[in-house]
């Protein structure tokens, strides 16, 4: 573009350019970043991007890359300053860049604060620092949405946690290394919408009290972390649509086993990811009594719980698989064969939409055993219908996410599945990792 066109472009039109442009946070000190050089354009286009707000209210700080550490104070204190009164996204989650004493200036808004997330160095300033922390709760945190807070282990907890109080619309939360001694029960859980726990270690009164609390939550995210689960017993569940578990499984005692699968037993969940080396066997229907769960995404799971599971959750339309070492298995177990396989017309009837994540190592085994499933779940005759008494959908989408950097390991193979979706009308996604 010509520098008179350039000229002639109205302001309203180069907002949204602007805007487009720079639809990721601001990294503070990278002087390179889109909205500084937009800046130096020319006059009109440095007066028009400060002009702005929306440009100037998200904004990260990273200790890594091209980031000049003497710039950043002086760019946080630009972007609070031009973002005006819009709300702020602001994320801290790694190792930030000293001096601290420059956050000062955040909480000074914290008003404005819609998503925060800090790592725990800079919680720990913001605990010790009195200024900082009574500038919170005078103003409060009515406009925070999404929250993100890791490494609370060995801090001061309830005191910080208390400066949410306020924050009554908190709908999204992640919450980082959190002991059973800490006193979680101020903390605004009502209103959250998705909940993910990390390293979290709660005791029977804390689980209680989140518990009974919790009456909105829809997505729960419960990763490396312990509770006392005898006391979910006396608990209503949430109405949870989403649930996620990892590594949790193999803590619990034999004893509450049947408790801890009762989170999955709400009516209203639709959503299971489980990422669990699950050796432990019982009958599933024990464990998962819904027919409503449409997605379903099992990592290290073995086969034969991949079979259990599947039994008892007929109307599962999205299915993903990521254990390498067992894939080829799973795919053969899902294939339609009436005369080897009879059992796969029973299993997963409703399934639409297949995800797998093999590894370099399972290229031989995995393609021929995926196109072989293809093929047979691409249709279903009405005999076949009719005489196993079962409504089978063919299969639609196939999504495969390989390790493949080179393209040396996959190559025509990966070539002659997509072109086998396209003669079935199965619409085939290949994605290099």
């Amino acid at each position: 573009m010509g520098d008179t066109h350039q000229r002639q472009l109205p302001d309203e039109l180069l907002t949204e350019i602007f805007t487009l442009v720079c639809c990721k946070p601001i990294s503070l000190g990278v002087v390179d970043g889109p909205i500084w050089i937009l800046q130096r354009v020319c006059q009109r286009w440095w007066r028009l991007a400060r002009s702005i707000p929306v440009l100037w209210s998200s904004f990260e700080s990273r200790s890594w890359g091209s980031v000049k550490r003497r710039a950043v104070p002086q760019h946080l204190k630009t972007c609070l300053k031009l973002s005006g009164k819009s709300p702020l996204t602001t994320s801290f989650s790694h190792p930030v860049i000293r001096p601290y004493d420059m956050f000062e200036d955040l909480a000074n808004h914290a008003v404005r604060w819609a998503s925060f997330s800090a790592s725990w160095d800079l919680l720990e300033y913001i605990i010790n620092s009195t200024s900082m922390m009574d500038s919170i709760k005078q103003q409060g945190l009515f406009r925070l949405r999404n929250l993100e807070i890791s490494g609370l282990d060995g801090l001061q907890q309830s005191t910080f946690l208390d400066i949410f109080n306020s924050a009554t619309t908190l709908e999204e939360a992640t919450l980082s290394n959190i002991v059973s001694a800490s006193d979680v029960s101020k903390f605004p859980w009502a209103s959250l919408k998705k909940l993910t726990m990390i390293n979290c270690f709660f005791s029977g009164e804390n689980t209680i009290s989140i518990y009974r609390a919790i009456s909105s939550l829809e997505e729960l995210t419960w990763r490396h972390s312990i509770i006392e689960l005898k006391s979910i017993l006396i608990i209503p569940l949430p109405p949870l649509h989403s649930l996620t578990v990892q590594d949790t499984f193999n803590e619990v005692t034999e004893q509450f086993r049947p408790q801890y699968w009762r989170m999955f037993r709400t009516p209203s969940l639709t959503n299971i990811h489980i990422i669990q080396d699950i050796r432990y066997y019982e009958r599933i229907s024990h464990m998962i009594q819904t027919s409503n769960v449409k997605s379903l995404k099992l990592e290290k799971s073995s086969t034969r719980f991949l079979l259990e599971i599947a039994e008892h959750v007929p109307g599962v339309e999205e299915l993903s698989l990521t254990e390498e070492n067992q894939i080829s298995v799973a795919l053969l177990m899902l294939t339609r064969d009436p005369e080897a396989n009879p059992e796969a017309f029973h299993l997963l009837p409703s399934l639409r939409k297949l995800e797998i994540h093999p590894n370099y190592l399972a290229t031989d085994n995995f393609v021929p055993s995926l196109m072989e499933c293809m093929r047979s779940r691409s249709n279903t005759t009405t005999a076949t219908e009719q005489k196993y008494s079962l409504t089978a959908f063919p299969l639609l989408n196939v999504k495969c996410n390989v390790w493949d950097p080179d393209g040396r390991n996959y190559g025509t193979s990966l070539t002659a599945v997509i072109s086998l979706g396209e003669e079935l009308g199965i619409n085939v996604e290949i994605q290099y990792c």
